[in-house]
């Protein structure tokens, strides 16, 4: 893997992607830096560059992630939460129920009144 660098910032976020990339043995060896001198065509380049690896690489997570998933219906109904803007964070799953936090809240006021009785 071949690095263009334009700035010191460019650098440690290159060298990440190659270790997430390729594992960190072989970036150490493949990964050659060169500096060139900084032009605006030059940094939208390698930004662009940078972007479009970092899509490739978390498609291919999620391709990963997904195969493993569609085993677990519970999963899935997070994924599709999630897929709606709601994060795992928000979910307290409860006797193979999924509820949203802001479900709780009342979900504990009606379980801790049926206690009461």
């Amino acid at each position: 893997m071949r690095i263009t660098l334009l700035f010191k910032k460019a650098y440690s976020h290159l060298s990440r992607l190659a270790t997430r990339l390729v594992g960190k043995q072989k970036a150490k060896q493949k990964t050659t830096v060169e500096t060139v001198p900084n032009s605006r065509e030059l940094e939208r380049e390698l930004e662009l560059r940078l972007f479009e690896e970092k899509m490739r690489f978390l498609e291919k997570r999620h391709r990963r992630q997904a195969r493993r998933r569609r085993a677990d219906p519970h999963a899935r109904l997070i994924n599709a939460c999630v897929r709606l803007g709601l994060f795992a964070h928000h979910f307290l799953s409860e006797g193979g129920k999924v509820y949203l936090r802001s479900d709780i809240a009342h979900r504990h006021a009606e379980l801790s009144k049926k206690l009461k009785k």
